[in-house]
């Protein structure tokens, strides 16, 4: 399992299968512990996307590309296309630190911008005003 790949597939509005056994009738189910589904005959049939395998490139190459929310990817330091070769293992590390970066960077945890008069307050010193 990957960090990356769990997180992209995420991204992707996928599920991340993880199955649990569950007992019935005298036989074994395989159930994603999140989204319910069943694999038809065995429990690694379950799908976990490893993005750098060429299938799962081509599926988040096409997500990426046709998506506005990366245009600022392809003019930032994470371009995958400013390295002489690109590879499916290349593109998801951009792909996903430049995910990363952006939900650091639109966290809402981030301070308020200071009013101007605030800041002229704090700049002079001003203790108290009358009212």
């Amino acid at each position: 399992m990957s960090k990356r790949d769990k997180y992209l597939t995420h991204q992707l509005g996928m599920c991340w299968h993880e199955p649990i056994t569950v007992v019935g009738d005298g036989y074994n189910f395989y159930v994603c512990k999140h989204c319910g589904a069943t694999p038809v005959w065995k429990p690694d049939s379950f799908i976990q996307p490893r993005f750098s395998e060429v299938r799962w490139f081509l599926i988040l190459h096409e997500w990426v590309v046709g998506n506005p929310r990366f245009n600022g990817m392809f003019f930032s330091d994470h371009n995958p296309y400013q390295y002489p070769s690109i590879s499916p293992e290349i593109f998801a590390d951009c792909v996903y630190e430049y995910l990363v970066e952006q939900e650091k960077l639109n966290t809402p945890a981030q301070k308020e911008p200071t009013k101007l008069i605030d800041k002229i307050k704090n700049m002079i010193g001003v203790l108290y005003e009358k009212g």
